[in-house]
């Protein structure tokens, strides 16, 4: 995105008075490279936005000057808001967005006075305060006029003094555009700071962060795991920030979720691209692509296998059950959705860890089986498949025994053969 500036108007409002409310509107130059900041108590806060309403958000914070001591008034035009779309329809949209908005409220802890400086509590107490001081759409403009709410000052300016703040790149925090993506990233961005790149939140919590109503997904967790988890990690997956998760159980019951989390510098990204988009392509992404997973998802499975939530062969198996159940016309719906749940969302994992073996003879002496790694079993046939799937994209010389070695002999697995069926097996160590 190039660099902002305040559009032209037909009224004289930007750097000077509204001629209408009189209010002081200051023009400000935004750096789509700059930093963002927010204090971590209000990245921790329970509040939902909507789309549109945390760009507006966003576009304030980016107008936040380090000397500010108080928050001005600042007009953000509709384009700024709305930059993928055109046509009188976007403006009808933002007018109802400033509705909505000026109505938010923060459940926010209440920040204690420690040495001169505000700091958070341990068990921290909670107030409801509103966002905006003031928002209005201004006609002639064709645009926004919005100021926070003093109270929230602390959460906002003057955060170096402070200390406790989490800051982000503009550009990146653009890229979202779901905003429950936004919390998380933002959320995964603090503990980013102490130098982790895991973390763990209960799933009330982080309900509550999310803003939502008391018994809102409640005993559906699978819409949850859907409609908010999903998407978040979609929404982030191409920023600098991508991040996959597990899902913690107690009796089949989820109770926390675990966030894994990794910053990607531009160098880092630019480094692991090449010319050639498809020399640098991994077999499996190839695979993947090929049976219709888009780009963007590639990132998040990617961010999975790193997280080693599963392997490569887990993607292989996936796909391969997915050819066979629409072969069998047993996929009533899109066969590329049922692919790409069947991955993320791990709905085939125990499966493929544990498939279902004939007994070990008495002549092998299996190592004893440890919780962290569990024995891991593919048909002969199944190994032949992912064979075969590497060569369609590969195309090399390397024949099925020489893949057999380097896939998976070479990493501690041994071919079974027992009731006239043949198994590649790598026992729990």
């Amino acid at each position: 995105m190039d660099e902002i500036t305040e559009p032209a108007t037909k009224t004289p409002l930007l750097g000077g008075l509204h001629p209408d409310t009189e209010v002081a509107v200051v023009a400000v130059r935004v750096d789509p490279e700059a930093f963002i900041k927010q204090h971590n108590a209000l990245i921790n806060a329970s509040f939902n936005l909507i789309t549109l309403e945390m760009r507006l958000f966003v576009s304030l914070l980016a107008r936040i000057q380090p000397e500010d001591e108080s928050f001005q008034y600042h007009f953000v035009h509709t384009k700024e808001l709305i930059p993928e779309r055109s046509g009188g329809a976007i403006y009808q949209e933002v007018r109802r967005m400033v509705d909505s908005i000026g109505a938010q409220m923060l459940k926010i802890e209440r920040l204690v006075e420690d040495g001169g400086k505000l700091k958070r509590r341990k068990n921290p107490n909670y107030e409801v305060i509103p966002l905006m001081a003031r928002v209005y759409y201004d006609t002639q403009a064709g645009g926004v006029i919005a100021c926070f709410n003093p109270l929230i000052v602390p959460y906002l300016l003057r955060l170096k003094a402070n200390g406790n703040f989490t800051s982000a790149r503009l550009n990146q925090v653009r890229k979202i555009k779901n905003p429950y993506g936004h919390r998380i990233y933002w959320w995964c961005m603090e503990w980013v700071n102490f130098g982790r790149n895991e973390r763990t939140i209960e799933l009330d919590k982080l309900k509550f962060m999310l803003g939502m109503t008391k018994g809102e997904y409640e005993g559906r967790f699978n819409n949850f795991n859907s409609k908010v988890l999903l998407k978040a990690q979609q929404a982030c997956a191409e920023t600098d920030l991508p991040f996959s998760y597990r899902v913690n159980r107690e009796r089949g019951i989820p109770v926390s979720i675990t966030f894994h989390f990794q910053l990607v510098t531009s160098e880092e990204k630019a480094a692991t691209k090449t010319p050639s988009e498809s020399e640098s392509t991994a077999p499996w992404e190839a695979a993947l692509l090929q049976a219709g997973i888009g780009k963007a998802s590639l990132p998040i499975i990617r961010a999975q296998l790193a997280a080693q939530e599963y392997d490569e062969g887990y993607l292989h198996y996936v796909l391969r059950i997915t050819e066979k159940q629409q072969a069998l016309g047993k996929i009533k719906k899109s066969a590329k959705d049922y692919l790409y749940k069947g991955i993320i969302e791990k709905h085939m994992l125990e499966d493929y860890l544990h498939q279902a073996l004939p007994a070990v003879p008495a002549k092998m002496s299996p190592a004893p089986v440890v919780q962290n790694r569990p024995r891991v079993v593919f048909q002969y046939w199944e190994v032949e498949g992912f064979y075969q799937d590497e060569q369609k994209i590969k195309r090399t010389t390397e024949t099925f025994p020489e893949f057999l070695e380097r896939k998976y002999l070479a990493k501690g697995f041994r071919v079974v053969e027992e009731g006239g069926k043949k198994f590649v097996v790598r026992e729990a160590q």
